[in-house]
């Protein structure tokens, strides 16, 4: 048996009605904005990790790739293997 779609929207809003009493419209709103937060912390990190890549690439063209850029040294390969974007030697990395 089907029921009028009146009543389907009253029991829903019934449904609701303990839970706004509760709290509970308050703390999804609040997990909403920690989502939302996190999306855009995430949406930063990736366009900085997506930028030294780029300059990394920019480096590599100009002929510049595996120099530190504060003292002009070589970055180590080890270095460079587990940071590939890296900018500078570890010893300049070190004092920063």
């Amino acid at each position: 048996m089907r029921t009028p779609r009146g009543s389907q929207m009253r029991n829903v809003c019934e449904w609701r009605k303990p839970c706004a009493e509760s709290g509970m419209d308050r703390i999804s709103s609040e997990a909403r904005q920690r989502l939302m937060d996190r999306q855009r912390f995430l949406e930063t990190l990736t366009a900085r990790e997506l930028a030294e890549v780029e300059a990394a690439l920019l480096r590599i063209e100009a002929g510049a790739y595996g120099r530190c850029e504060n003292c002009g040294g070589p970055i180590g390969a080890q270095r460079l293997r587990a940071i590939p974007e890296a900018r500078n030697c570890i010893g300049c990395a070190s004092k920063r």
